[in-house]
Formats: structure tokens, sequence, C-alpha cells
């Protein structure tokens, strides 16, 4: 990943946090519902760093209609 990309990256990730800390506490999401178009590996990076703790208060509960993972504000 080159440095354009990681600054993208963090970028969307200030803004995901932001979105997030806005939704109420049990509330299902999938990434489309918090960014119209998602770019390329997000879905991935954001999964993983939910797995690996450092999206706080968000856990993995699964896929959602047509394959897409899905998550839980905790």
């Amino acid at each position: 990943m080159n440095i354009v990309s990681v600054a993208v990256y963090k970028k969307i990730q200030v803004m995901l946090t932001y979105k997030i800390s806005f939704l109420p506490k049990d509330k299902e999401f999938v990434l489309r519902e918090l960014i119209a178009t998602p770019p390329a590996l997000i879905g991935r990076w954001f999964y993983e760093n939910v797995n690996k703790g450092l999206v706080k208060n968000v856990e993995h509960i699964g896929k959602a209609e047509g394959g897409v993972e899905k998550y839980k504000k905790i």
C-alpha cells in the first residue's frame, strides 16, 4: 500500500469511527450504510481491524444478504 492509500484509509477510518459513534447501541450495519461507495479493500481492512479490537464498540456478527460482512455496535 502506498502513502496515498494509507492517507485515504486513515481518513475513512476517522469518518467511519465518527459515523459509528452516532449509531444506537445494538444497531446492526454493513459498511455500505455508512459509506455509499466504499473503496476497494476497505471491507477487508475494516473486518481485520474489528477482529483485532482496533475498532472500538463494534463486533463482527456474520454475513448479511449477498455475502457482505455485517457488524453490530456494542
